[in-house]
């Protein structure tokens, strides 16, 4: 490889670091389940179904801030609709708990964004739980509280 392309590769990586998102950075995690919530995060913001279909249970089920709970389509389809671009976001104060085979992931979250043209903000604060099933970590509820201050 030239000095060149060598040169053209890092600045596109470095590019790619400024525009890719920060995900949060939860410590002590199993690698796999560490892969699956940054891969969940990613699918969330590009819409990405083949990976929400892979990485959320089938029993999911989403206790929005607004009070009304769905399960793994509804969420699928509430992240990955057409129309709909997520910017990047950085989850703030993240946690995790461990429970054996379930890890709660949380943290605060400002979300923007637009819905077919129309600009969103949103902050909250949420919780995923993750539950390894058959060597696979699968995120299997999340609950969310809609509030301004990490």
């Amino acid at each position: 490889m030239s000095r060149l392309s060598i040169k053209c590769c890092q600045v596109f990586l470095s590019l790619l670091a400024i525009t890719v998102p920060c995900f949060a950075q939860y410590h002590g995690l199993d690698p796999a389940l560490d892969k699956a919530a940054k891969e969940y995060d990613r699918a969330q913001i590009v819409g990405d179904r083949a990976a929400l279909q892979r990485l959320v249970a089938d029993d999911y089920l989403l206790m929005r801030g607004n009070g009304t709970v769905v399960g793994k389509a509804q969420l699928i389809d509430l992240v990955a609709h057409d129309g709909l671009k997520t910017d990047p976001y950085v989850v703030q104060k993240p946690f995790s708990r461990k429970y054996g085979e379930v890890v709660i992931l949380g943290g605060w979250v400002h979300l923007s964004g637009s819905d077919h043209g129309q600009p969103f903000v949103q902050n909250a604060r949420f919780a995923d739980t993750w539950a390894r099933r058959k060597s696979q970590w699968f995120v299997v509820f999340t609950s969310v509280v809609l509030t301004d201050r990490p």
